[in-house]
């Protein structure tokens, strides 16, 4: 489809007519004074993130395992494990949806300092197998939210640009003794790239444009 600008000057004996990657990762972590509270409290979770780079090997690595992975038995060093460690992680759930890896819970020690028994690996891995299908709808429902605002803005951008264009036809049309003289114009999208405008020449004669 094409823009359409049409201008019409009819006459007594003529017509003129002219057609126109980042991976998220989930961290649940205490700090050493939280540790300390807990002394009076059973538990007690804190939960942040951590940007993981798309070419970090430890996310090949992640997707390819299956269960919790105990971060202290790993001989890579990348930067993201070394980062985990750091804040320490010490056992990381990879979170796999339609085999592709969406995310990562990681954790702290116990709370008793002693290791992830068995029944606790199983138990988490049972909760990722659940957890991650979830947090996929999750994040495709986020897309689709993301992009709709963005062409929200792209046609409000386009509504302003048809406004500006609008500003620049002619406001009148051009009165001729003996022609009637008629314009349309309709672009083939929200705004068009063709112009046209009226000049009056001296002794009674028009000159039209368009472009």
């Amino acid at each position: 489809m094409t823009d359409l600008v049409q201008i019409e000057v009819e006459g007594d004996a003529s017509n003129g007519k002219r057609s126109p990657a980042r991976a998220k990762s989930w961290l649940r972590l205490r700090s050493r004074g939280e540790e300390n509270a807990d002394a009076r409290s059973s538990s007690h979770v804190t939960t942040t993130g951590l940007d993981i780079a798309p070419n970090d090997p430890v996310l090949a690595y992640l997707q390819e395992t299956s269960g919790p992975v105990d971060l202290s038995s790993l001989s890579l060093e990348p930067p993201a494990v070394a980062h985990m460690r750091k804040a320490g992680v010490v056992l990381v759930v990879p979170l796999i949806a339609s085999g592709e890896l969406i995310g990562l819970v990681a954790l702290g020690p116990r709370l008793s300092e002693r290791g992830y028994s068995t029944d606790d690996l199983r138990l988490l891995d049972s909760l990722a197998s659940h957890a991650a299908p979830a947090m996929r709808v999750g994040q495709l429902i986020e897309q689709q939210q993301v992009e709709a605002r963005r062409r929200e803005r792209i046609e409000q951008e386009l509504v302003v640009a048809q406004l500006i264009q609008q500003q620049f036809l002619p406001k009148s049309l051009p009165e001729l003794k003996g022609w009637s003289v008629n314009a349309f114009y309709r672009p083939a999208r929200t705004v068009g790239g063709d112009f046209y405008d009226f000049v009056e020449l001296p002794n009674g004669r028009l000159m039209i444009l368009r472009s």
